[in-house]
């Protein structure tokens, strides 16, 4: 293996014991991101939705109806459907090419 050269950029971790494992899911750390931040959008859509455990699209609405904002109902069910698919889109992202 070659020595790398003196003026190439040295990779600095934030836990350096840890570069091995850096290294191996490197290419792995932008679907997890994804995946980590887009999962829990989608059960809470959903969950509004379907009115389980207590909060449906009619509890929304009367939360949005105690602040003053017209259409609550529409309001509720326009976040409900946000969050579902702004879920989806996260995860489905495509990387950046570049």
């Amino acid at each position: 293996m070659l020595n790398p050269s003196p003026l190439a950029p040295r990779r600095v971790y934030a836990i350096p014991p840890l570069g091995r494992l850096y290294e191996r899911l490197g290419t792995w750390s932008w679907p997890l991101v994804r995946l980590a931040l887009g999962a829990p959008l989608i059960p809470h859509g959903v969950h509004k939705l379907s009115g389980l455990v207590g909060v449906d699209l009619g509890r929304s609405a009367g939360f949005f109806e105690t602040t003053d904002a017209a259409f609550g109902p529409l309001l509720s069910y326009t976040l409900a459907m946000t969050e579902i698919v702004a879920g989806l889109l996260v995860i489905g992202a495509k990387p950046e090419s570049g």
